[in-house]
């Protein structure tokens, strides 16, 4: 893929970001959504819904978001927009290295 078509598909994947967090279970994900099994849950459910395996997902990102042990603090906003922003690009074969 070139510069243009790669800057593209980077901007559709922050725009999605942007109205998630807006969306009702978004504001309810920052407000506070608790355990780590929560926050495992909300981002397998994310990517549940970027490859179509929504039931697997979740339970997957249940067990590791428990697993992990996450504070009892909510999820920033950059925190939760990098994790679907990731997902959203690795849908669509790009794999992130970093954030500026």
């Amino acid at each position: 893929m070139g510069k243009e078509s790669s800057n593209k598909v980077v901007e559709k994947c922050i725009e999605m970001a942007d109205a998630f967090l807006e969306s009702p279970k978004g504001k309810q994900i920052l407000k506070g959504a608790g355990k780590g099994s929560v926050i495992g849950t909300v981002l397998g459910g994310i990517t549940g819904l970027l490859t179509g395996d929504l039931l697997q997902s979740l339970a997957t990102g249940a067990v590791a978001g428990a697993a992990t042990g996450a504070t009892s603090e909510a999820i920033s906003p950059n925190r939760l927009k990098q994790a679907y922003v990731n997902r959203c690009l690795a849908k669509n074969g790009y794999e992130v290295i970093g954030w500026d």
